[in-house]
This record gives C-alpha cells, structure tokens and sequence, in this order.
C-alpha cells in the first residue's frame, strides 16, 4: 500500500510539471503574437511570462499631438490552451482586462480621438484576397474575454459649452468567441455597467452581437435613471424654456449593418420639471407640456424609430433622434402631427 501512494505521489508530480512546463511553453508562443496584435504605438512597461499565463502591465497610448493619455490598462492576463500549438495554431481559453481605462473626446475639427482613428475607413482589399484570407485557418482564438471594472470617457465639444460629458464606469463586459485574423463573423457580447453625467449616475446595459471586420453590430440598450439635463448640450437648440430636473429611461434595439443605422425604442421621462411656462420644448409650448404631463401622472413613454445611412451627407444621426423624439412626444401628448405625401412631419400650431 506504501509502494502504491508513493507511485501515485510521484505521477502527480510529473503530471503537474508536464502541465506547467506545457503552460509555460504555450505562454512563451503567445507573448510575441500579442505584441505584434498590440503594435509599436502602444507602451507596455512588464510583461512576464508566469507558469500558467502571461501577465502584461502597464499598458498605455498617448495621442501624438495633445500628448493625451487616451487609453491604458492596469494589466492584461492571458490564459493560452496548452495544447492548441500542437494543432497548428494559438487558442487561448481566457484574456482578463484589470481596470482598463477609454477617454474619447470629440472636437468640431478633428472629431474623435482614439486608439482606433482610421478604422471604418474604405476597403481597399481585393475580393479575391479577402476570399483567400477565410480559407486559412485562425492563427489565433479567443475563447471568452473578460473586462473587470473598465472606464469609458467621453467628452463632446462638438455641441458647445457646456459640453457634453459621460463617464461609463464599473463596466463588466463578456465577449465570446473571437478569431484572429479577424473575418465576418460575429460574436456575442454582454456590457453591464454605470453612467455618470455631470447631475447624476444611472445604469447602462447592453447584450448583442459585433462583427469588427464588417464594422457591423446588433444589440439591445437599456439607459436607466439618466438625468434629463446631462442631454441638455444636445437638445437645448430645440428647447426655449428650462428644464430643472426629470430622469430618463430608454429601452432599444440599435442595429448597425453595411452602414445603416436603425435605432427603435421607448423613451420614458419621469418627474420632468420645467422652470417657466414660458417658451417651448421641441416646438410645443411649455405651459401645455407641463399640464399634459401632470395629467399622465408625471411619466411619459415616448415610442421612437429612426433610420439612416451613415455614408449619407445629408443623414445627421443627433437631428434625426432628436427630429424623432420631438414629433413622438407630441403625438404621445395628444397634439396633432399632419404627415405629408413626401413622408413630412409638421405639428399643427407648432412648425419646425
């Protein structure tokens, strides 16, 4: 019986260290792979390859010009499978982002500054090549990525001072399924997470599909307990009058394919307070605006949906929600909207 254990122990043993050596192998092929997949524009301070996975910290990149640290992460942890070289390519099991951290920021002459500037840009492979690259096989899968406690800034001085500022914080986001090189394929995505405003924070959920290649995604949003005066640099042009204080909950499916854009939800203002009866909100007069919604109790569902092509010079997303939500809020009101045969909108008594 001794004999037995003391053979069973010594397997053990071996079996551990085979496993660790393959884990440490299998790392040691991942290290270069993530690196080059990073570039030279991104500034790593360690990375070290432990036993089980390789531990990448300090990542950051800054903008050239503004010097503006827009990106960075405390530390990335790769879990490579130990087997899958032996199979002529890279898996790794799990890739866990510790604090990684977004800052967008959007001018009126440069637009956004990020990591990523020049992607979505036109297609110049040719057909053939790209038909060519989905026979070779993934030099690289990625099982499940997980993000622990992310940020996302975002600041938007596109709609003047003060500006629009959201800060996305605590994020907890799954992804499943990614390939390298990257092809048409989606794959699943989940984000949980805060939404801070300059008034107050709500909550900020999304669950859907993203296809990188294609630059095309399909998810449900859902936005509660926003404050409606964090809106206000994108809606105060359509609003004469103040409004003090309310919160905001929306409920939609965003779909973006081959450039198009469709967006249909609800949207629900909840104890929305306006300063004077004097002056408008999105052309309907604010003293009948403020009565209609006393008499609904001081909550207001607002069914919106509008469409467009990005690529479209005349589509301008922000005037076209706003032009929507303007038109569904005075219908949900009881006002009358005469619809033209060119698909026109006019509230009576109102104009735009």
């Amino acid at each position: 019986m001794r004999i037995i254990l003391i053979l069973f122990g010594i397997l053990a043993v071996l079996t551990v260290g085979v496993y660790l050596g393959l884990s440490f192998y299998a790392v040691t092929l991942i290290q270069p792979k993530i690196q080059e997949a990073m570039g030279s524009k991104i500034i790593l301070s360690d990375v070290k390859v432990k036993m089980t996975h390789l531990s990448i910290k300090g990542i950051h990149y800054e903008e050239k010009t503004s010097k503006k640290r827009i990106f960075q992460i405390e530390e990335i942890k790769v879990y490579p499978s130990i087997l899958s070289f032996l199979r002529g390519y890279l898996r790794v099991k799990e890739i866990v982002l510790l604090k990684p951290s977004f800052f967008l920021f959007r001018s009126r002459e440069t637009g956004f500054l990020t990591p990523l500037r020049g992607i979505g840009g036109k297609e110049e492979k040719r057909d053939d090549f790209r038909e060519e690259k989905r026979r070779q096989p993934f030099p690289l899968k990625i099982d499940h990525i997980r993000v622990q406690n992310g940020f996302v800034g975002f600041e938007d001085r596109k709609t003047g001072y003060p500006y629009a500022q959201f800060n996305l914080k605590d994020l907890d986001v799954q992804i499943e399924g990614v390939k390298f090189p990257l092809l048409e394929t989606p794959f699943p995505f989940k984000l949980n997470g805060r939404m801070r405003g300059r008034e107050r924070e709500g909550f900020i959920k999304m669950e859907g599909w993203l296809n990188l290649e294609a630059l095309e995604f399909e998810s449900a949003l859902s936005l509660r307990e926003i404050g409606v005066k964090d809106f206000e640099p994108y809606y105060r042009k359509k609003v004469s009058t103040e409004v003090e204080n309310g919160l905001i909950h929306i409920e939609a499916k965003v779909v973006l394919k081959k450039r198009v854009i469709d967006i249909h939800g609800d949207m629900e203002l909840v104890g929305l307070q306006i300063k004077r009866a004097a002056g408008k909100i999105f052309w309907i007069p604010a003293d009948l605006f403020s009565s209609q919604l006393k008499k609904k109790g001081g909550r207001l569902k607002i069914p919106f949906h509008i469409r467009g092509d990005l690529d479209d010079s005349k589509f301008n997303l922000q005037e076209s929600l706003l032009t929507a939500l303007g038109f569904s809020l005075a219908r949900s009101l009881g006002m009358p909207v005469k619809i033209f045969p060119d698909g026109r909108e006019e509230i009576r008594g109102g104009g735009i």
